[in-house]
This record gives C-alpha cells, structure tokens and sequence, in this order.
C-alpha cells in the first residue's frame, strides 16, 4: 500500500511517516522546503517532492495531511477528486496508536514534548514506540533509528505519543494511561474560553473510564488539573512539588549542571534523580515520568530497576532550552517558548542556574495567540533584563488589525521593536556576559544558529 505524506518535514508527521514505513508500507512525501529532517527521511528510502502537486500522489492509495495544509492544497484536491481516502494526522496517529496493547498520552499546555521523550528514555527497556513533536538530542532518524522504530512496530507492547490540544486533536487518541502536566489559556483561536479548554481535558479523561487497566498521572499542583481529576471516575495516581500528592520531588537542586531532585512517595523516599535539564518547571517533567515508570515498574521490577539512569542521561529536546553555545562571553540558549507560561518559566531557570543577565529576543507566534494574551506577554517579557521584539510570526494566520509587534513593545518594560535577524543579532552582539535567550516556536531558531556561527 502506498501512503502520500503532506507536510512531511513537519516534527510530528515525519515521526509517523517512519512509524508507517516501519510497518511495510511505501511511503512518499511533500514538503515546501528541503530541510534537515527531509534528507534524513530520504536516506531511509522515502520520496520526497518539494512541491505540491498533483501527480506527487499518483498510485497511491492513502492521503495523510498536516494541520497546516489548507483545503485548496493541489493534492488535496486531486486526491478527493480520484476518490483517495483523506486522512487527517490525528487520525492517523490513532490508527497507530490503536495496534498497541497499551498506550500512553502525554496531554498539557506546555511539557509535553520534553515530558514524552523523556518517558520513552526512561521506559527504554520496555522498547515503545513513540510520537513526539520534536527532536530529540543525539538522536538523528538514521538506520539504527529506525530499525528501533522496526522493532517497537512488530512487539507493540507499548506506544507513547504526545496528546495535543490544538483544534482539540487529543480527543481522536483513545488511551488507557494519561499524564496531565497542566491547562492553561492558547490555542484561543480554536477555544471560546479557558473554560473550554478545561472542558476539552476532562473530556480526554473520561475515556479512561470504565477500561480495566487505566490511569490518569495528573500534576496536582495545578488547580484546573485537580478539579479535572476529582470530577473523573478512573484510578488517579498524582504527583506535585507540594505534599498533597502521592509522588512529590523535595530537596530540588539547580544548578549549571541540571537539576537533582528526591523521589517520595508519600512520607518515604523512593530514590535521587539527576538530570541534564535546566528549570523548575522541567522538574514537573522529570516527576511525571518518575511517577509512570514507578507504576511500570511492578509490572516489569528487572527491566526497569535503573531507568534513573535513563533519565539521568537524557541530554533534553531541540528547541527546548537548547543552549547552543557560547558567543564572545554570552551563553545563547534556543527554546521554543511561546506562551507567557513558557517565556517566564524560560527566564526563570536562565536566573536560576546561571545567574547571569537574561536578553531575550522574541518572536510572537501568531496573531489570535498575540491578541488573546496580550497582558500576560506584557508581564512575562517584562521580567527580562533586555527584550528585542521581532514582527509576528503569522504561521497558519492572516494579520489582526491593531495587533502588532511595534505596539506590544511600547508596552514592555526595556523593550524595543527591532524590523529584522539582521538587525537583532547585531544588537544582541553588544551584550557581554550576558544569557541571549532566543524564544519562539516560529523561524527564529535561524537567528540563534547563526548568532553561533558568527561568533
């Protein structure tokens, strides 16, 4: 059977189209662009076409799209007009999903990509299969790579995938374990309220009930997290840096090494764990993942007796407080915050483990998200020391009248509006000994790889 890839260079559907090629499908795929992630999955045998057009498709038998492929995409329409089933990625990572014994999803606002990789890390010896949408260090999709995704693919035993919240995609996943890091207002484009957005994760919750081996990790130092949980009817193992949950992390160190934490349960101490992340609120990450692998643990007692050392070793997510390097005598850190959440918990753990300036250059990503939360990008921008603001980044978007970076940055403390990469890497260039903090989810990765090479 042949499979056609839309969007293929995308961090999430690139994962699955190896998934689905390790499975024996032909896979093939389009993207716009050649990119890093396109020549890895071209050396492992998949066609890819950086264009879309309709005879990319031809002979197949299956469309696979992206979120971000518009209806009028040329092979789209060529595909419903040759009568080639359309599937979206939620669906198709759920047709996955669903060959699995056991499957586990990784729901929040913010932590789930590092929290998902982390966990197959740490479950490595389990062999899952997993889905993230991201890359994790040290590990390029090469041969060895997928033999790996060859092998979780014929024991399927175990799949851990990110559950994610936009357009309410979570929802098409029918798990039997759910870790929920946390709710928090975005994707307002695709939500009326934050009380929607509230309503969307109980929802998810609910399909644990009534399944006879099911359980929902939740991070009960998160209020809307716990009112999800107690209206829940399944088994509920929490986890907090406060006592009101089952697992806790007390005696939290952070320092330029990474973070090290103790494990308890209840009043007693289970283990330490070190790790190579940065920040407080990676600590959640590292407790959650913990917290599963306890519970697996009496399942499978001598093949996970070690996994903090698993997590020991983890080395973290690309774009996820990445620090790249160091430029003249500042440390540039790469993360792709871009919710205010994210941006103050970024600043944070900079202050936290370096003690250094913190210069932030920003890129907002899109104009719904820009408008909805606008005060809080004020307040969390306003805890840096410098912050060079760059235009929005529109992504799947068209511009809101009113709602520009110009006018944010007149908002923000010791802000100012910068037009371009160029301009902002030479104004980024006049801080010593500082952190240059490059946030954003859009393109902006290439101002802080090139800020590298210049050095």
């Amino acid at each position: 059977m042949k499979i056609h890839f839309i969007g293929i260079g995308g961090a999430s559907l690139s994962k699955l189209a190896i998934i689905y090629k390790s499975l024996g499908y032909n896979v093939s795929g389009s993207d716009r662009t050649q990119s890093y992630t396109t020549d890895e999955l071209s050396a492992l045998g998949i066609t890819i076409f950086f264009s879309h057009k309709k005879e990319n498709i031809k002979n197949c038998e299956m469309v696979i799209y992206s979120d971000a492929i518009d209806s009028n995409n040329e092979e789209i329409i060529e595909a419903a007009k040759c009568g080639i089933p359309l599937v979206s990625r939620k669906e198709a990572l759920n047709l996955i999903a669903n060959m699995y014994n056991n499957v586990i999803a990784i729901c929040g606002c913010h932590g789930k990509t590092t929290t998902t990789a982390l966990l197959s890390t740490a479950l490595n010896k389990l062999c899952p299969q997993t889905h993230i949408g991201g890359e994790i260090n040290n590990l390029a999709l090469t041969n060895k790579y997928f033999k790996q995704v060859i092998k979780a693919s014929k024991n399927k035993r175990l799949f851990i995938t990110e559950a994610c919240e936009f357009k309410k995609n979570l929802l098409a996943l029918n798990p039997n374990f759910i870790i929920m890091l946390n709710i928090d207002a975005d994707h307002l484009d695709c939500y009326k309220d934050i009380n929607d957005i509230k309503q969307t994760f109980l929802n998810f919750a609910k399909k644990l009930e009534g399944k006879q081996e099911s359980v929902l990790f939740c991070n009960f130092d998160d209020k809307l997290v716990k009112e999800v949980a107690n209206q829940t009817k399944t088994k509920i193992i929490s986890f907090g840096l406060n006592d009101n949950a089952d697992y806790t992390a007390k005696n939290i160190v952070l320092n330029d090494k990474g973070i090290t934490l103790d494990l308890y349960y209840k009043a007693k101490k289970i283990r330490t764990i070190k790790s190579k992340l940065y920040g407080r609120h990676n600590a959640y990450n590292i407790l959650a993942s913990a917290v599963v692998c306890e519970y697996f643990k009496k399942l499978h007692p001598l093949k996970l007796i070690n996994y903090s050392n698993n997590i020991k070793n983890f080395t973290g997510v690309k774009r996820r407080f990445d620090i790249l390097g160091k430029s003249n005598t500042n440390i540039i850190i790469h993360d792709y915050a871009h919710h205010p959440t994210e941006i103050s918990a970024s600043i944070k753990s900079c202050r936290e483990h370096f003690k250094k300036p913190v210069i932030v250059a920003f890129e907002p990503h899109t104009y719904t998200r820009t408008q909805g939360l606008w005060k809080e990008f004020i307040a969390s921008l306003s805890e840096a020391d410098k912050t060079y603001l760059l235009d929005i980044y529109s992504a799947r978007e068209n511009p809101i009248e009113g709602i520009t970076s110009q006018k944010l940055a007149q908002e923000i403390q010791s802000c100012e509006y910068i037009e371009s990469y160029e301009k902002c890497i030479e104004a980024l260039k006049n801080h010593k000994d500082s952190i240059l903090l490059i946030l954003g989810a859009g393109s902006i990765e290439n101002l802080a790889y090139s800020l590298i090479k210049n050095n």
